[in-house]
């Protein structure tokens, strides 16, 4: 099997993650969607895709009021 006989249409891989084909369009290459132009049609290669998609797992962390700039944010005080 060959690299051309498991690529993934647009839609095909918009599905595969769960998104719509615009934002796949749109968002999705702003992220960095791996993905492969060819003429005017862009294809998704699965493990790629999969790849990215393990990438982009959330870790939430524990509110901090220390910016990412090194500042420490104002507090309210009730008087």
């Amino acid at each position: 099997m060959t690299v051309l006989e498991v690529k993934l249409t647009r839609k095909e891989a918009a599905k595969r993650i769960g998104k719509s084909e615009h934002w796949l369009c749109t968002k999705g290459k702003r992220l960095g969607v791996p993905c492969y132009r060819i003429g005017g049609t862009y294809y998704y290669l699965p493990a790629e895709l999969d790849a990215w998609w393990d990438k982009q797992r959330y870790v939430s962390s524990t509110y901090s009021p220390v910016r990412r700039s090194g500042y420490v944010m104002a507090s309210k005080v009730s008087l």
